[in-house]
């Protein structure tokens, strides 16, 4: 058989219950001056903060740029080696202009005397081979009027003579006159000798007992010149296809360039006016 069993409320205390939207008041009984030593630490506190990190920044700051005045100080040194070294270089090489300007004069000067360049050892080749069977030359005497690169040469005042760099004039001796005709057909036909003129021919004794004499003279065209060294300051091909075309085997015996030695010749003298 069970019993009956009873609930029991809970107790409630008595007295007044705390609500929590009501304001409670407070009331701070402590003096004023510890109030205000309080705040005032707060202050000091805040303060010295704000000093540390400003120090700090100032610190960091610092090293970042004592580290960039290093750096650069460290470019500026390199750059001055450089510009040391370079001044060294530009006093080393303070000559070349020099060098240079005198190679100008040098190649002007050549230039210059190379104007009136003639390869004298393939003309004299060539005249010995134009002249005809029996003619014998006793002399040759060469005028050149050119002087400079610039110089176009003579002119002559005689409309059957044409204007040329100079002339060639030509004593020899043959049997009879028909061989100093023979001998001035053909030194006309040599490349840069044109205008063969007879100055005098004379027989002193019989035909074909080798007693005429005549004298001739040829004009010189500037195809006669070598043109060496007249364009772009070297050596041209002008002389080596010359050779070739005058089957001459033509070295320049000089070995500068010039004009080269006299072949073999008939002729017993020669002069040369530059």
């Amino acid at each position: 058989m069970s019993e009956p069993t009873t609930q029991v409320a809970p107790a409630v205390a008595a007295g007044p219950k705390s609500v929590s939207w009501a304001p409670v008041p407070k009331v701070n009984l402590l003096p004023v001056e510890i109030l205000e030593g309080r705040s005032f630490r707060r202050t000091q506190m805040v303060l010295a903060g704000v000093i540390i990190l400003v120090v700090g920044a100032i610190g960091a700051g610092t090293v970042i740029e004592t580290r960039a005045v290093d750096d650069a100080q460290a470019e500026a040194d390199a750059a001055q080696a450089r510009v040391t070294k370079l001044q060294e270089k530009q006093t080393e090489y303070a000559s070349v202009p020099q060098v240079i300007a005198q190679i100008a004069a040098a190649e002007a000067a050549r230039t210059s005397i190379y104007s009136s360049d003639v390869r004298w050892y393939r003309y004299l080749t060539q005249i010995d081979r134009a002249r005809p069977t029996g003619v014998e030359l006793q002399g040759i005497t060469v005028t050149l009027s050119v002087t400079d690169a610039a110089s176009t040469g003579t002119s002559t005042t005689d409309v059957l003579t044409p204007s040329g760099i100079g002339s060639i004039q030509f004593t020899g001796t043959g049997d009879e006159y028909s061989q100093a005709s023979a001998w001035m057909e053909s030194i006309a036909k040599v490349g840069g000798l044109t205008g063969a003129t007879l100055s005098s021919a004379s027989m002193a004794g019989a035909a074909d007992t080798g007693g005429m004499t005549f004298s001739t003279s040829v004009v010189m065209t500037e195809d006669a010149l070598s043109g060496r060294y007249q364009t772009d300051g070297t050596d041209t091909a002008q002389d080596s296809t010359a050779q070739s075309s005058d089957g001459t085997t033509g070295t320049d015996q000089s070995g500068t360039g010039g004009s080269g030695s006299n072949p073999t010749s008939s002729a017993s003298s020669t002069s040369s006016t530059n």
